[in-house]
């Protein structure tokens, strides 16, 4: 009886840990910071050129199975998207209208990943995830315009949990990003990180030896790999926090430019900013919050970084049973799918969910064949008749998406009388490729048989 009520006790002693009070401020710096990192990537997208690129150019988009009604608007309306987006990301930084502004950053967000599943990055998801989070968090109720508009709303301290659920969501990232690493081609082999060293040194036109290479690409995949597994502790201690924050920026910036990650080595700086020391924190917000304080001259105090008022909650048990019911739906199904097939499946769309980036390097080829009316003469099928440079590299990387767009074609041709024969090839991190489309074979007969073979799943 004992020993049951001593095994009861630390776990309920843990529980409650749950809910010490800490500080607002790292939720506070975490809210500016995320909503700086999206203000930078909606307006990015509408000064590069993506939104045309990805949502107006394309004359054919690759759709979701139970999402074809969902097709992009006129470009007016999308380049109206995206500064909506840049409005709602700056109203988030500054707490003002915040749920609403959040609530409408995740609804456009959501409408634009439907849009085409070759515009799709994982870190859409991690951007999602994060907002659904703030829509539910108190990061408005210190050092925002809301205060400033409701001053009850104010709340110096929060329970633990309000904190440390962030910290896991970001700290899932780099575990499910170690773990879909361990596989012989990364631990072995250093594949795809030896293609990627290639083509670098290819650009600047640099050589060196074969077994120099071979080992350097092996150790730098371990290293990423150790980094992965191995940073979430330093993050977590707060003697190690500030320092590991700064080896998070460095191995960030140095991916970026040295391997195609896009803007997601941003998103990762500006998000684990929650992690740093409260004492840094508070001075940031401190300095910021009395230097506004002497230009704008409140009234009240509320803008400024010190004071006692704790949030409560009715349900104490309530928010951590939902956050861990989050968390779960997030874990269970990519280490289920990593359990049954490992990490060399071939479609990124089982994986999609897990934030697998870019742990195999692949490579396609897709030619297309249709008879003139003569039913004898071939010519050959223009794919930029029909898709931009960015969709074919995704499709070709991808055999669902060029099933889809094969499927897509076949039936257009059909309906013109015309037969079409296609070659579609694939290779992995420089292995030989496998044939998925075969011209000699029937067409619509392999586009029939695609979905029972479940390597492509």
């Amino acid at each position: 009886m004992d020993t049951e009520l001593t095994k009861k006790k630390p776990l309920r002693e843990r529980f409650e840990r749950l809910f010490v009070p800490v500080s607002i401020n790292p939720l506070i710096l975490f809210r500016v910071a995320f909503g700086a990192a999206l203000f930078i990537w909606a307006l990015g997208m509408l000064l590069s050129g993506e939104v045309y690129h990805q949502y107006v150019e394309p004359h054919f988009f690759f759709q979701y199975r139970y999402f074809k009604w969902i097709e992009p608007f006129p470009a007016v309306v999308m380049y109206l998207i995206f500064v909506l987006l840049s409005i709602a990301s700056v109203m988030i930084a500054l707490g003002w209208h915040f749920r609403l502004s959040v609530l409408t950053f995740v609804l456009l967000l959501i409408y634009i990943v439907l849009i085409d599943k070759a515009a799709y990055l994982s870190y859409y998801y991690f951007m999602l995830l994060l907002l659904i989070m703030l829509l539910f968090s108190p990061a408005h109720r210190m050092f925002s315009i809301d205060i400033i508009r409701k001053p009850n709303l104010r709340a110096d301290y929060v329970p633990k949990w309000c904190i440390l659920a962030f910290q896991l969501q970001i700290i899932a990232v780099f575990y499910f990003a170690g773990m879909s690493k361990l596989n012989s081609e990364w631990l072995f082999a250093g594949s795809p990180v030896n293609i990627w060293i290639g083509e670098l040194l290819q650009y600047w036109d640099i050589e060196i030896g074969v077994g120099i290479f071979s080992t350097l690409s092996i150790i730098i995949s371990w290293v990423l790999i150790l980094y992965d597994f191995l940073l979430p502790q330093f993050l977590l201690d707060k003697r190690t926090s500030t320092k590991a924050f700064g080896i998070v920026v460095i191995v960030q910036l140095f991916g970026f430019i040295l391997f195609p990650v896009g803007y997601f080595p941003f998103l990762i700086i500006f998000s684990t900013v929650i992690f740093l020391n409260e004492r840094l924190i508070y001075l940031l917000i401190s300095r910021v919050s009395y230097f506004l304080y002497d230009i704008f001259q409140f009234k009240t105090e509320i803008f400024k970084a010190r004071g006692g008022i704790m949030i409560n909650y009715r349900n104490k048990k309530l928010f951590p049973i939902l956050i861990s019911i989050f968390f779960a739906a997030q874990i269970i199904f990519p280490v289920a799918l990593f359990l049954k097939w490992g990490s060399k499946k071939w479609a990124t769309s089982a994986f999609q969910f897990s934030w697998q980036l870019f742990i195999n390097h692949k490579e396609g080829n897709l030619t297309a064949w249709y008879f003139l009316n003569d039913g004898k003469t071939m010519q050959k099928l223009n794919l930029n008749d029909y898709l931009t440079t960015q969709q074919k590299q995704r499709m070709l990387s991808d055999p669902n998406l060029i099933m889809q767009f094969v499927e897509f074609v076949n039936n257009e041709y059909k309906m013109q009388g015309k037969q079409i024969k296609v070659f579609a090839s694939l290779s992995k991190n420089g292995a030989r490729s496998i044939v998925l489309l075969d011209p000699r074979k029937n067409l619509e007969l392999q586009i029939e048989e695609f979905p029972k073979k479940k390597q492509y799943e």
